[in-house]
C-alpha cells in the first residue's frame, strides 16, 4: 500500500537515526536495553529509494561540534549517506541538512531550506513508528508560521517498520515499551505546554541557547531557527 505513495514523492525527509562516534558507521535497532530503530530507518530510506529512484533523500541531523570556530557536516548525516552509498544510492540522490540536535529544530533547517523548493511538490517523512507523532506535532506546530506557508500542511507519512522486514519481531518486547513511554512522555509535554526544548529555551523573551551551539547560531542563525526564535537572539 505504502509503495504507491512513495512513487508520487519528489522529497522524502530522513529524520536522523541514532548514531554515536564509537558506533563506526553502523546503526542499530536495539542498544542498552532500549529499541531505537536506526537500522530499521536507513533500510527503510534505502527501500523507499529503490521504489521510487526520482526521489530526492533530504538526510538531516545535527552539527558535527566546533573546532577552532568552524562547524562541519554532522557525522550522523555523513554515516547516514554513507551507508546509503554503499547500498548503491547515488550521491546526487541525496542531500544534507544540518540542523540543532533535536527533532523539532531538524524540522525547522529544514523548513528555512525548503520553504520555496517544497512548494506544489509530494514531501514525505520517514522515521520510526514510535517517533512520528511527536515528528507530526512538531510539523504541525510549525507550519502555523507564515515563512512556512509553502510548505505541505502535512508530508507523506513513511513508517519505517510498515516498508520493510526490522529487527523488532515483538511489540511487547520491554526494550520498544520503554522507547514508547519516553515519547509518549513527550507528547503529554507537549500537549499540556512544558516541552522542553533541547535545543534552546525563551527566558524574559530573550533566546537561551545551549552553550555548544552559541557561535553557530551566531553565523548561521537564520537556517536553524525560526524566525520568531531568530528575533529573540
Amino acid at each position: 500500500m505504502v509503495e504507491k505513495y512513495i512513487k508520487k514523492l519528489d522529497y522524502l525527509i530522513v529524520l536522523c537515526p541514532e548514531i554515536n562516534p564509537e558506533d563506526d558507521g553502523k546503526f542499530f535497532d536495539f542498544k542498552k536495553g532500549l529499541y531505537l530503530g536506526g537500522k530499521a530507518r536507513m533500510m527503510a530510506s534505502y527501500k523507499a529509494y529503490t521504489i521510487n529512484n526520482n526521489l530526492k533523500l533530504i538526510l538531516v541531523a545535527d552539527y558535527n561540534g566546533v573546532n577552532g570556530g568552524v562547524y562541519k557536516e554532522s557525522q550522523r548525516t555523513n554515516d547516514m549517506k554513507n551507508y546509503l552509498l554503499k547500498l548503491g544510492v547515488p550521491s546526487n540522490s541525496m542531500q544534507i541538512v544540518n540542523s540543532l540536535p533535536c527533532t523539532r529544530h531538524n524540522i525547522v533547517a529544514i523548513f528555512n531550506s525548503f520553504k520555496n523548493l517544497f512548494k506544489n511538490k509530494n514531501v514525505g517523512l520517514l522515521t520510526n513508528l514510535y517517533h512520528m507523532p511527536r515528528a507530526l506535532l512538531f510539523w504541525s506546530e510549525l507550519k502555523e508560521i507564515k515563512e512556512y506557508k509553502n510548505i505541505p500542511n502535512t508530508p507523506v507519512v513513511i513508517v519505517s517498520e510498515n516498508l520493510i522486514e526490522t529487527d523488532l519481531k515483538n511489540k511487547k518486547d520491554i526494550r520498544y515499551i520503554r522507547r514508547l513511554e519516553l515519547e509518549m512522555q513527550g507528547i503529554i509535554d507537549l500537549s499540556v505546554k512544558q516541552y522542553k526544548d533541547g535545543c534552546i529555551n525563551i527566558k524574559n523573551k530573550k533566546l537561551i541557547i545551549r552553550n555548544e551551539y552559541s557561535k553557530i547560531i551566531k553565523q548561521k542563525g537564520k537556517l536553524l531557527l525560526t524566525p520568531d526564535e531568530f528575533k529573540k537572539i
